[in-house]
C-alpha cells in the first residue's frame, strides 16, 4: 500500500477513544511504525510520540532527529529532559513548547566552569525556563543549581514540584531569599545541598525559634530533605517541617537523634504532623521516649521508614503493649539496616501486625522463626523485601510454608547483602553465603509457591555463584503459576531458560 492510499483509505479501527488507549500501552516504537496506517491513526499516534522529547545536547552524542525537525512539534511536547555534557552551548531561542509543564537537567559535568566564572550553560538554561515560565510545573535538576536559576523558577507562577540534588549556599541569607517567592508555594519540595555557614549556631533551638516567627506557613505536602552537611542546615529543615501544616509526606535524611530531637523541642511550641502519612528518618534510636511520643501523635500516619536506626526487642514490646498506637496503624514498614537484634524484631513484626502491606528489612535467620515458633500473620502483605538467612538443616519447608501463607504478595526481594551479613557474623566463616540462601528450584520446593498468583516482581539472592540454577523447568513453572510476572532480576539461569523467560517477562540478572 503506498503512502497516499494509506492517509486515504478508512479503517474500521479509526476511533479516537480506541486508539487513545493502544497508544498508552505501546512503546515509541511501535507508536512510529502506526503512523502511516491511515490519517486518523497519524492524528491519533503523533501527539503521544512527542509528548516526551529527550535532547542530548552532548558532544559525543548526536541521536535522534536534528533540532530543526523537532520545532515542527514543539507544541506537543509536554515533558522535556535535556542532557549536557560539558560546555555545550544549548540553543534555548530555538526551544518554545507552549505546553511544557516538566523540565529534567541532566549534566554530568555541572561543576565546570567557564573562563568568565559562570557555570556552564547557566545563561541558557535561565533563558529557556524563562521562556517557559507561564506553563512549568515540575522542575528537576542533577546540576548545581545557581541564584540565576532559582530566579527565573521564582518567576514560574505555576511551578509545584521541584527537585535539586546539588544545591548549595554561601549564606543562609541567600536561601532565606528564596523563602515566599519560591520554597514557600510549591507543593513538592527535593533538597539536596548545604549552606555553608561557617559554623552551626550555639543555640540551635533559639536561632530557630527566632526564623519561624518571622516567616509565613507553607503549602508543601511533599518534602525530601538529603544534605552533605547536616549541622549547617539542620535548623532550616526544622524550619521547612514545622512552617507545612499540610505536610503528608517527610524523607528526612538525618545523621543522628540530635536533629529529631531538635524538631521534637520546637513542636511542643508549635504542632506538626496532623496530616502526615509516610515518615522516612535514618540514624534515628526510636527508644528514645520523646521520638516515640511524637511519632504516636501523628494520626494519619500509616507508613514508616528508619534507615540504619536502633529498633530492639525491648522497645517492640513496649510499642505494642503500651499506650502508643502507631505501629497497630502501621501498613507499610521499613527498616532496612537497623541495629540490634534484627532478626528477631523482623519475626516478632510479621507475626504480630496483621494490618502490614508493604515490610522491607535486611534478613532474618530461621533460627529467630524457629525460636519464636509463632506464624506470620500478615496475610494481606503484598511487598516483601527480605533475605532469609538458613542456619540449620530443614527448615527451608518451614520458610517455604511461611512465604506460601503470603497470597496476596505481588513483590518479592529476597536480595542477600553478603557484605552485611559477613560484616555482622549472621553466617559462618567456613562456608559461602550461598549455602545459607533459599534454593528456589523445582527441585527445592519452588513449587510450593504457586499460590502466590498475584506476583508482578521477583527478586532473587542475586549470588551468582548459586547452584542449580534455573532451567527451563523452571522458567516453565514461572510461565504457568505466575501469570502476571513482569519482571525477575537476582536469578542465575541457564541460556535457554533466559531466553524463555525474556519472551514474556523483563529478565536481568543485575
Amino acid at each position: 500500500m503506498s503512502s497516499q492510499s494509506a492517509f486515504t483509505q478508512p479503517s474500521p479501527l479509526d476511533i479516537p477513544e480506541l486508539l487513545q488507549l493502544i497508544a498508552s500501552y505501546m512503546g515509541k516504537r511501535d507508536i512510529a511504525s502506526c503512523l502511516r496506517v491511515s490519517r486518523v491513526w497519524y492524528q491519533a499516534f503523533l501527539p503521544p510520540l512527542w509528548t516526551r522529547l529527550e535532547l542530548n545536547l552532548s558532544k559525543y552524542d548526536r541521536s535522534g532527529p536534528p533540532l530543526p525537525e523537532r520545532e515542527k512539534y514543539w507544541s506537543l511536547v509536554q515533558k522535556m529532559v535535556v542532557v549536557f555534557s560539558g560546555n555545550f552551548k544549548m540553543p534555548s531561542s530555538r526551544i518554545k513548547c507552549q505546553n511544557l509543564t516538566h523540565l529534567e537537567i541532566w549534566d554530568s559535568y555541572a561543576n565546570q566552569y567557564t573562563p568568565q566564572g559562570l557555570p556552564t550553560n547557566e545563561r541558557s538554561l535561565g533563558a529557556l525556563i524563562h521562556g517557559h515560565r507561564s506553563s512549568l510545573r515540575v522542575f528537576f535538576s542533577s546540576a548545581n543549581t545557581t541564584t540565576r536559576i532559582l530566579k527565573a523558577l521564582s518567576g514560574c507562577p505555576k511551578l509545584e514540584t521541584l527537585k535539586l540534588n546539588s544545591q548549595s549556599f554561601e549564606r543562609q541569607d541567600e536561601w532565606m531569599e528564596f523563602y515566599e517567592p519560591l520554597w514557600s508555594r510549591l507543593q513538592s519540595l527535593s533538597w539536596g545541598g548545604v549552606i555553608t555557614t561557617g559554623q552551626r549556631p550555639t543555640d540551635m533551638s533559639a536561632y530557630t525559634v527566632a526564623l519561624i516567627s518571622s516567616v509565613k506557613a507553607t503549602i508543601i505536602k511533599e518534602l525530601y530533605l538529603d544534605h552533605l552537611e547536616r549541622w549547617y542546615s539542620t535548623h532550616l529543615d526544622v524550619l521547612l517541617i514545622l512552617k507545612s501544616p499540610e505536610l503528608k509526606r517527610l524523607r528526612w535524611k538525618t545523621n543522628s537523634d540530635m536533629e529529631v530531637k531538635l524538631l521534637v523541642k520546637l513542636a511542643k511550641h508549635l504542632p506538626f504532623g496532623k496530616q502526615l502519612r509516610d515518615l522516612r528518618l535514618c540514624y534515628v534510636d526510636l527508644r528514645d521516649k520523646e521520638i516515640q511520643e511524637m511519632l504516636d501523635s501523628f494520626p494519619k500516619l500509616t507508613s514508616l521508614g528508619i534507615e540504619g536506626g536502633v529498633v530492639d526487642m525491648e522497645l517492640l514490646g513496649t510499642l505494642q503493649t503500651g499506650t502508643h498506637r502507631f505501629l497497630t496503624a502501621i501498613n507499610v514498614l521499613g527498616l532496612e539496616g537497623c541495629k540490634e537484634n534484627s532478626g528477631q524484631v523482623v519475626q516478632t513484626i510479621l507475626s504480630t501486625m496483621p494490618s502490614l502491606q508493604e515490610f522491607e528489612s535486611s534478613y532474618v535467620r530461621d533460627q529467630d522463626i524457629v525460636k519464636s515458633g509463632a506464624q506470620w500473620v500478615c496475610i494481606g502483605l503484598r511487598k516483601l523485601r527480605l533475605a532469609i538467612v538458613l542456619s540449620e538443616e530443614g527448615t527451608q519447608d518451614m520458610i517455604l510454608d511461611l512465604l506460601s501463607s503470603l497470597v496476596n504478595l505481588t513483590s518479592l526481594d529476597l536480595h542477600v547483602d553478603s557484605a552485611q551479613l559477613d560484616h555482622e557474623n549472621i553466617i559462618p566463616k567456613n562456608g559461602p553465603v550461598e549455602n545459607y540462601c533459599l534454593k528456589l528450584t523445582l527441585e527445592h520446593g519452588l513449587d510450593r509457591l504457586k499460590v502466590l498468583r498475584r506476583m508482578v516482581n521477583f527478586v532473587g539472592s542475586g549470588l551468582m555463584t548459586m547452584r542449580p540454577r534455573w532451567t527451563v523447568a523452571e522458567a516453565q513453572w514461572v510461565s504457568k503459576h505466575w501469570v502476571h510476572l513482569k519482571k525477575i532480576t537476582g536469578v542465575d539461569a541457564t541460556t535457554e531458560a533466559r531466553k524463555f523467560l525474556e519472551k514474556s517477562v523483563k529478565y536481568s540478572y543485575y
